[in-house]
């Protein structure tokens, strides 16, 4: 029987941790169900890092997202701060939050700690791109206009 790699083995004491058992496919991957939330664990041997995915909003049948989730999207992944750190990308037909962590000089507790964080970061991404979905943002009430009198550069406020 091969070694358990360091891997398997923080997964084994997350699992006496917790008694939440996550076993790794073939792809270093294995998946666990919170609510409505898929996150997938995946260890990517190349680089030594944990990364955690998941799906946080599907595209419309056309295989497009509404511009008001587009938006919201791009507003939560800006810098990072409404994500915990993670980012949101394209995968097939979805928007996926994902973080990568280095694996070296993690255990258990801290996994937990880290997959908690990350679920609650796209539970509350997936809950604010939903809302934008359903309720798109009201259009702005001023907006920056150049002036035609004004010299190149300048910007004048219109308030309504």
């Amino acid at each position: 029987m091969p070694a358990m790699t360091s891997f398997q083995q923080l997964l084994s004491e997350f699992a006496e941790a917790t008694g939440l058992a996550l076993v790794p496919d073939a792809r270093d991957a294995c998946t666990l169900e919170a609510g409505d939330l898929v996150l997938t664990v995946q260890y990517l041997r190349e680089s030594g890092e944990i990364a955690f995915f998941a799906p946080v909003a599907e595209a419309e049948a056309d295989g497009s997202f509404p511009p008001p989730v587009l938006r919201k999207a791009l507003e939560l992944a800006y810098d990072g701060r409404k994500t915990g750190g993670a980012f949101l990308g394209l995968f097939s037909d979805a928007l996926v939050l994902s973080i990568r962590l280095p694996a070296e000089h993690m255990d258990a507790p801290e996994f937990a700690v880290r997959l908690t964080a990350f679920a609650d970061a796209a539970e509350a991404a997936a809950a604010e791109i939903a809302a934008a979905r359903v309720d798109p943002p009201a259009a702005a009430p001023s907006a920056d206009v150049p002036s035609p009198d004004a010299p190149p550069g300048k910007i004048i406020r219109i308030e309504p």
